[in-house]
């Protein structure tokens, strides 16, 4: 696979990996931090007064505020330059996994947009759990949607490979 500009073995030996692991790391976050929102803060104020409980919910709000923005910034930033790698190829021999990425990336965009929406307001919804709820399964869904954009085109790349190997074993017999 060719590089679209020529870049140095070693840059994207380093940049390449870390900007998956950035990828990650930020999905991870805005998972375990959905699901730690929506699931576990709300047993765990239950028995509190609800002047106490709008309290709690405010602060952590606030804190996940932040980890929504960073996340959702890097996860843009990550994405974009796996989708500038991996193009040439969606545009080629992986053009069977161009679909899996467009609804990856739509369905990633819809809930870094519900994320931000419910949480950089400074006033609360009305009900902010219930979009918690869904946004979770949408970032669930997404993770699912990039676990098959990748399958494909690995899928794909083994193909290619083993017909490259018949080729390869079929012209040296004829020799």
């Amino acid at each position: 696979m060719l590089n679209p500009l020529p870049i140095p073995d070693w840059a994207t030996s380093i940049a390449l990996p870390l900007n998956r692991w950035i990828h990650i790391v930020c999905t991870t976050a805005l998972v375990g931090g959905t699901l730690f929102y929506e699931f576990v803060i709300p047993r765990a104020i239950e028995d509190l007064k609800e002047e106490a409980q709008l309290a709690v919910l405010g602060r952590v709000r606030w804190v996940f505020r932040q980890i929504v923005v960073v996340s959702a910034v890097l996860l843009v930033l990550s994405g974009a330059l796996s989708t500038w790698r991996l193009w040439p190829t969606y545009q080629g021999s992986f053009s069977a996994a161009l679909p899996w990425w467009g609804l990856h990336v739509g369905l990633g965009l819809i809930a870094l947009g519900i994320a931000i929406r419910f949480t950089v307001r400074n006033q609360v919804p009305r009900h902010p759990l219930g979009w918690m709820r869904l946004n979770f399964v949408v970032l669930l869904i997404v993770i699912f949607v990039a676990s098959v954009a990748r399958y494909v085109r690995v899928t794909l790349q083994e193909r290619l490979e083993q017909n490259y190997e018949l080729n390869d074993q079929s012209q040296s017999h004829a020799r």
